[in-house]
């Protein structure tokens, strides 16, 4: 028999059995197409991680369908989300709700394009809100630079990958990322920032990300002109589009305001603060109420002209400075940081330090000389104090700036001012010097930082880049035994007024003579006992306020904890 006819006989064959058996049996010219992948100029991208969700976002090159299943173990999803369409080019996003707290989830994208088969994503993670009590890592990087000036794309793609190393439950970048300086279209900031997304996918994928504007992004109120095209609003609207931050909503606080010209729901995403296990987090913007050019020359890019030379023109604007005292005040959490690009003030126009000029102009009230406190004259109606003094009253542990492009441990009134490496060069601007003022540690070369958690104790690593080694590291101790503030001084609210300051009756005191408030482990000796009693100091009057216990005159919110009553 001829090969022919044999191939002949092979096909009848076939279609007698498919006559036979019905459609659902194909011939091999009939068989399952092969799955038809797309690219993602945006991959899976967290954000905005709460207690019960997390928002995804993606933006595919071409149009797709798209959904996410999710669950507790590895490979095991018990949940899915709703299938939706995402268009080519565009930035889609998905919510993922009704998750448990303090909870790691494994999920994975699974999308077809048009006509296609379902193809399914690598499997991802990520942790709903740590618990307090729980620990953690979260990591810090700034000044990538990349497309701006000095930055090197290859050095920023090996500090993300040390970042993925960590297994962080999310980043939070300080700024000078996006190269704004120049742009003046829509599609040129939707591009700058798109651009960015091949870095931040190498950590967004299982950890959450926040980013800020450093001066780079362009988003100082004194380019705002009342148009849609003013730096401001590009950079935030692409900002929003692919790196949606946090907008007040209940797990979040942050800025309400309003913009006509902003997208979506006009709101700023600039500043926000949220609490993650036994930290407080607060991330602020000097730039957008910054509405007068404090620069002398046109150093900072996009700047078509000098300035003021007046360091006091750099603001927070009051509606955040109230909002940034409050944060503080009504937080209990063991841990406050706080974080932005750089301060405002600093040692030039062009801003500049951390803990050295932490005392002059809207930071620390004190005018360019250092001598006169001009807080009072300068920023009438904003209250008593500045904002380092806020921070001193409110046990702020650490303030993380950028903007130095070196890596500085500086420590002021007890308050940790920390200058990031820049994340993709080397170059600094000789700042810091290792013993010189407040600076403890100064050292040079690209990293990032890697703090970890946990209740007594918070551990900040400095990461080389080129090794991927811990440089430098050092630690920051637990606020415990401080007490829940309540209205001790009767004003109706419970405030500053109504510290607790900790008094150890090793020293002497007779804890007959003090009301004890939420005792804890005060001084250290292991147990929870009269040793430890909290004495309650009003600063309305500015004297201590002694109560017995039991005393008539001790507040009805006041109890005596076990083991601390003589």
């Amino acid at each position: 028999m001829t090969r022919t006819k044999l191939a002949v006989r092979i096909v009848t064959l076939a279609v007698l059995l498919a006559s036979l058996v019905g459609p659902t049996l194909a011939t091999p010219a009939q068989a399952a197409p092969l799955l038809q992948t797309v690219a993602f100029s945006g991959q899976e991208l967290l954000g905005r991680p709460t207690d019960s969700s997390i928002l995804i976002t993606i933006v595919p090159d071409a149009t797709i369908e798209v959904y996410y299943e999710y669950g507790t173990s590895p490979g095991a999803y018990t949940g899915q989300t709703t299938t939706a369409t995402a268009a080519g080019g565009q930035a889609h996003k998905t919510t993922i709700t009704g998750l448990s707290a303090n909870t790691k989830y494994y999920y994975r994208m699974q999308y077809r394009p048009s006509g296609g088969s379902w193809v399914a994503r690598a499997e991802r993670s990520f942790w709903t809100q740590r618990a307090p009590g729980a620990g953690f890592t979260f990591t810090i990087t700034s000044d990538s630079h990349v497309n701006i000036m000095l930055g090197n794309a290859g050095t920023w793609t090996q500090t993300m990958n040390n970042v993925a190393a960590d297994h962080p439950d999310f980043l939070i970048d300080l700024g000078d990322t996006f190269a704004m300086d120049n742009v003046t279209t829509l599609s040129g900031a939707e591009s700058a920032y798109l651009y960015q997304r091949q870095f931040f996918d190498l950590v967004g994928h299982s950890a959450s990300i926040f980013v800020m504007p450093g001066n780079h992004e362009q988003e100082e109120g004194w380019h705002l002109d009342g148009t849609a095209l003013s730096k401001p609003v590009l950079s935030t609207n692409a900002r929003k589009k692919y790196y949606p931050n946090p907008v007040p909503d209940g797990f979040y606080t942050g800025n309400t305001d309003t913009y006509s010209f902003l997208d979506g729901d006009q709101l700023h995403e600039d500043y926000y603060a949220w609490t993650w296990g036994d930290a407080l987090f607060v991330v602020i913007d000097p730039y957008w109420y910054t509405t007068v050019n404090p620069y002398i020359d046109t150093t900072g890019g996009g700047e078509s002209y000098g300035g003021s030379g007046d360091r006091w023109d750099w603001t927070l604007g009051q509606q955040q400075f109230n909002w940034l005292k409050q944060t503080l005040e009504n937080s209990h959490a063991t841990y406050k940081f706080v974080l932005s690009h750089h301060m405002v003030g600093g040692s030039q126009d062009y801003v500049r330090g951390g803990a050295a000029p932490a005392h002059l102009f809207e930071w620390g009230g004190y005018n360019q000389a250092g001598t006169t406190f001009e807080w009072a004259t300068r920023r009438p109606g904003w209250g008593d104090d500045p904002i380092h003094q806020i921070f001193i009253d409110n046990g702020v542990d650490a303030f993380f700036h950028g903007h130095d492009h070196q890596y500085a441990y500086e420590m002021r009134d007890e308050i940790v001012y920390q200058a990031l490496p820049a994340a993709s060069f080397a170059q600094g601007f000789g700042i810091y010097q290792t013993g010189v003022g407040y600076c403890i540690q100064a050292l040079s070369g690209p990293g990032h930082l890697r703090v970890t958690v946990t209740p007594s104790l918070a551990t900040v690593d400095y990461v080389a880049t080129t090794s991927g080694a811990v440089t430098y590291s050092y630690t920051i101790e637990g606020q415990t035994g401080a007490g829940t503030l309540g209205d001790v001084d009767g004003n109706g609210a419970a405030n500053s007024t109504d510290a607790l300051i900790i008094l150890s009756c090793d020293v002497g005191l007779d804890t007959t003579d003090f009301c004890p408030i939420n005792c804890g482990d005060v001084n250290g000796d292991g147990a929870v006992n009269s040793s430890d009693a909290l004495v309650i100091l009003t600063y309305d009057t500015g004297t201590s306020v002694p109560f017995s216990v039991g005393e008539s005159g001790c507040p009805a919110s006041v109890t005596p904890c076990a083991g601390c009553a003589p």
